[in-house]
């Protein structure tokens, strides 16, 4: 009696779990179809601009006939959370993750997107959360994995990608911070962009350019500078004499450097090139190419993002912009 006690306890156990497993797996199909149907309308939308209207009230309400099932705990959404930065932890944001790594990251990001909180962000309740810097963590956008491959040339690091949100002007600047031999700059681009289904921004680029840089005298004169001793073969050679050989050439390549740093200084903040046909107003709107971006996951800190090309934005919160907090 005792055996077939535990046989059936076993039994209910394992058919328990399945149907827990089910359900999960009912929540993330839910939401990969609910991504599916907003970026299938995304490409309608880009192809047929004379009928967006009528297309974006068809959008909600498919949106709304697909909307995902109850989502899990928060608690499990956390622990997801904390799965999923873990795995892209390694990565460097993408251009370092493995086939294997990509198809992990790609499985939390669906279940995390299947507990999403903020189910419309892009509405006027759910723009106060959109709102703010958010920077990079990971990354399948092609023309960012080529910009973060830069790295492996000499002297060159790519620091924080991040991405400004501000929901009261209805901008979006787009920035990567770049260092290289002598100079420390940014690259930016900024965009104007508006809410066209609940969770998709249609954006459309104005200008782009590069922040003024900052001269960095030291990335040079490091070559000049010698320790106090070498170490050559075991023996340690005192560098004194030499030193104070380079020493007149220290010094002009300092006061040269120091000018240009100061003439720099004296430049405009950031040089920009207006982009034609940019804005999304009357004369942008038509004609003029432009993409969109559909949350799929947003919380306090922490937000995913699929673009119209396939891709997807795993991005932590840097912090919030001014005129959001107003």
């Amino acid at each position: 009696e005792k055996e077939k006690e535990k046989e059936t306890t076993g039994a209910k156990a394992k058919e328990e779990t399945k149907e827990e497993t089910k359900e999960v797996d009912h929540r993330v199909l839910k939401a990969l179809m609910d991504i599916d149907m907003e970026m299938a309308s995304g490409r309608s939308m880009d192809d047929s601009a004379d009928d967006s209207a009528d297309e974006e009230d068809e959008e909600e309400e498919a949106f709304e006939a697909v909307a995902p099932a109850a989502a899990p705990a928060s608690s499990s959404a956390e622990s997801v959370k904390s799965q999923l930065m873990d795995a892209v932890a390694g990565t460097k944001r993408g251009i370092a993750a493995s086939g294997a790594a990509r198809a992990r990251i790609n499985e939390l990001i669906a279940t995390l997107e299947a507990s999403n909180p903020t189910p419309s962000p892009a509405t006027a309740d759910g723009a106060a959360g959109l709102a703010g810097e958010w920077k990079i963590a990971y990354t399948s956008a092609s023309e960012l994995l080529l910009l973060l491959a830069s790295e492996n040339l000499p002297g060159v690091t790519i620091g924080d990608i991040t991405q400004t949100i501000d929901v009261v002007a209805g901008t979006v600047e787009n920035r990567v911070n770049v260092r290289a031999p002598l100079i420390d700059t940014s690259l930016i681009a900024t965009a104007d962009f508006e809410a066209t289904s609940p969770k998709r921004i249609r954006v459309k680029f104005t200008d782009a350019g590069v922040v003024t840089p900052s001269i960095d005298t030291s990335s040079v004169l490091q070559y000049i500078d010698l320790p106090p001793t070498i170490d050559v073969a075991g023996q340690s050679i005192d560098t004194t004499a030499a030193s104070e050989a380079l020493e007149p050439l220290r010094k002009a390549a300092e006061g040269a450097l120091g000018g240009l740093a100061e003439a720099v200084k004296t430049l405009p903040p950031a040089l920009k090139v207006p982009l034609p046909g940019g804005g999304l107003g009357a004369a942008g709107a038509e004609g003029a190419e432009s993409t969109w971006l559909l949350t799929t996951y947003l919380d306090e800190d922490t937000r995913v993002a699929r673009g119209d090309g396939g891709s997807v934005f795993v991005m932590r919160r840097a912090k919030e912009v001014a005129s959001a907090a107003r």
